[in-house]
């Protein structure tokens, strides 16, 4: 558990000083100090995703596996959010914890502009921040 929480901190604080997501990513695979990104990402960004999220990373809620799905889908997905999050959800499984770490990263680095506005539209208690002006 602390290798999660110390990973997508670490990751959360360097996209909120400005480093790119996908950057902070790369680096922490570089470094090699989390166990949790010791996993051939980068090979694996070509193959469809539901041979990565289920037969190499389980899709229940197992930190040791939770955590690289989402390191795996915020690097493949780093510039689109609405699509990172849609992925996530059709892969199933605990897609509701991943998807909330995924879009903390990524809303992180693009703000909640880059997310849809079908997505805030209609919810009974949305942020002041998230409503049209």
């Amino acid at each position: 558990m602390a290798n999660a929480g110390s990973l997508v901190i670490e990751l959360l604080l360097k996209v909120l000083k400005g480093t790119p997501l996908k950057a902070a990513i790369l680096e922490e695979i570089e470094k090699q100090q989390n166990a949790l990104v010791g996993h051939p990402f980068i090979k694996w960004l070509d193959d469809p995703d539901d041979w990565v999220i289920g037969p190499r990373f389980s899709t229940t809620c197992y930190v040791e596996d939770s955590v690289p799905a989402v390191v795996y889908l915020a690097l493949k997905y780093h510039n689109d959010p609405e699509h990172a999050l849609i992925v996530n959800t059709n892969l199933g499984g605990d897609n509701a914890a991943r998807g909330s770490v995924i879009g903390a990263l990524l809303s992180a680095e693009h703000g909640v502009e880059k997310f849809p506005r079908r997505w805030v539209d209609g919810l009974l208690d949305p942020l002041p921040q998230l409503m049209p002006k």
